[in-house]
């Protein structure tokens, strides 16, 4: 996976070696260790001025798996093979992401009503 040999050559840069199993593989930019996947992704998120989203909501790792999912929807992916692809069930995909949808579709479930004048 690409993305886990990029993170191995950063770490190899800023370390001037090879870092231990032991050790983490994500710095502040300041050059400290992250020691934990909850303080790597709120440090990350703030990085990219992401830590909160368009409600004011801080997001946790979770909003990765739910933007795939919503996103993924809104491209027409079936949802039998959404829900092996994540691991989770039609059922669950219809009761939690279902709203990603139905919310991007609202102008074509609510179309614009036309009053006509009588005749």
């Amino acid at each position: 996976m690409p993305w886990f040999d990029t993170s191995w050559m950063l770490s190899v840069r800023a370390m001037k070696r090879d870092p231990l199993d032991t050790e983490p593989d994500c710095a502040y930019t300041a050059g400290n260790w992250l020691d934990g996947v909850k303080k790597s992704f709120a440090e990350l998120s703030k990085a990219c001025n992401l830590l909160t989203d368009h409600r004011c909501v801080r997001r946790i790792s979770y909003s990765f798996r739910y933007f795939y999912i919503g996103q993924q929807l809104i491209a027409g992916v079936d949802i039998f093979i959404l829900a092996r692809n994540t691991g989770t069930s039609n059922d669950m995909i219809h009761r939690f992401y279902a709203d990603v949808k139905l919310e991007l579709m609202k102008d074509r479930l609510r179309p614009e009503w036309k009053l006509t004048a009588p005749v």
